[in-house]
């Protein structure tokens, strides 16, 4: 069985310089995140989320929120990151993404922003923990 570390709730976050391997490691999970949105597999898109996040919380808004990101925008179908960092923790690392993201059904010609925090344990696991999407903030949802 794996340790999971434990986490005072406002830890304390010192952002550090970016290890290629870090960044590789994060830039790899947007990839599989945005394989398992494209395949429409949101059971494994929740259960992938860290056990400590906020999007654990509620399985039901986590499916509605992706079902509503398939059903309006489509299928991603190119990201380009705009700009990255690398924090550290008491015993992880947490990298956050900026990508630019182009979806199938969208024909605005503003730029769509997906934000992406991820947990990077020392063993090599790396976890979702946070994601938004500007869909998060428009009429309706």
């Amino acid at each position: 069985m794996r340790e999971t570390p434990t986490y005072a709730p406002n830890e304390k976050l010192e952002k550090v310089e970016a290890k290629q391997e870090d960044v590789d490691r994060a830039t790899g999970a947007v990839a599989r995140f945005h394989q398992l949105l494209n395949e429409d597999k949101g059971d494994e898109l929740f259960e992938w989320i860290d056990p400590k996040s906020q999007l654990k919380s509620d399985p039901v808004a986590f499916h509605v929120r992706v079902g509503r990101i398939r059903s309006e925008l489509g299928s991603v179908e190119r990201a380009e990151l705009q700009r990255s960092a690398i924090f550290r923790k008491s015993a992880t690392l947490e990298a956050r993404l900026e990508y630019v993201t182009k979806f199938s059904k969208e024909n605005d010609p503003r730029p769509r922003y997906e934000l992406f925090n991820f947990e990077l344990y020392p063993d090599g696991r790396t976890n979702l923990l946070g994601y938004r999407n500007g869909i998060d903030y428009e009429d309706g949802y």
